[in-house]
């Protein structure tokens, strides 16, 4: 899904030409009008230690905060949001002291990357046995307003910290590997790098000319149980 909204967006700005879908979607958040635009916050400038400790809210269905997540996704994020597709963990990050910060979307993964699967190094049955153990971080969004250093990277480590336990109680699968698409025109990745996120493209003959892929391990030793023989490095 990331993917497909990053081609989508690269269609409307003129970057690259889509041919024509050849039926309508099926999806029923796609005709879902956006939700109301939430009010701007103030301004917020300071030291990560003063937002300490922060919170990640669970975004469930009929959660108190759903509406204010989609509000902030559908207008501050540059891809926009429709709301979730299949399996995903959503989570609100709040300051100590109640201030919303960031948004942050992690669903299933595509099915087919050239980068992570050489990276892996599974072949084609292991994938299919094991795609299941593999999430996208599709939405990332520190909120406009937000101006703090180093609050990036440590929400991912807290999002990661967290999303292991969740994606299995919500869906009774441990997950191995947590994967994003940077698209370089517009993000250097800095944020992800700092948070021990790895580059595959580096380490792989693997080019892409939109985006480039970057997966983090929770646990590091289960490369080898995604590809069965590597290790990670």
């Amino acid at each position: 899904m990331a993917a497909r909204s990053l081609m989508r967006k690269l269609h409307q700005e003129g970057e690259i030409t889509l041919p024509a879908a050849r039926r309508p979607a099926t999806n029923a958040q796609r005709g879902r009008e956006a939700p109301p635009l939430p009010a701007v916050g103030l301004p917020l400038a300071c030291s990560l230690r003063e937002l300490r400790p922060i919170r990640l809210e669970l975004i469930l269905p009929q959660g108190p905060h759903r509406d204010l997540f989609f509000g902030y996704l559908a207008h501050f994020h540059y891809l926009g949001w429709r709301g979730p597709t299949g399996q995903n963990v959503a989570y609100l990050a709040w300051s100590a002291t109640g201030q919303a910060l960031a948004a942050l979307v992690f669903d299933a993964a595509a099915w087919k990357i050239a980068a992570r699967d050489q990276f892996i190094g599974w072949d084609a049955g292991r994938r299919a046995a094991h795609l299941a153990k593999v999430v996208n971080n599709s939405r990332f969004l520190i909120l406009p307003w937000v101006k703090v250093p180093h609050l990036a990277s440590h929400l991912l480590a807290l999002a990661t910290g967290r999303l292991r336990q969740e994606w299995l109680q919500k869906y009774g699968q441990a997950v191995e590997l947590v994967e994003t698409f940077v698209e370089q025109d517009r993000f250097a990745g800095t944020c992800y790098r700092a948070a021990n996120w790895i580059h595959p493209q580096r380490e792989c003959s693997v080019e892409s000319p939109v985006a480039r892929f970057a997966p983090q391990a929770i646990q590091a030793q289960r490369q080898s149980a995604l590809s069965g023989s590597r290790h990670w490095r």
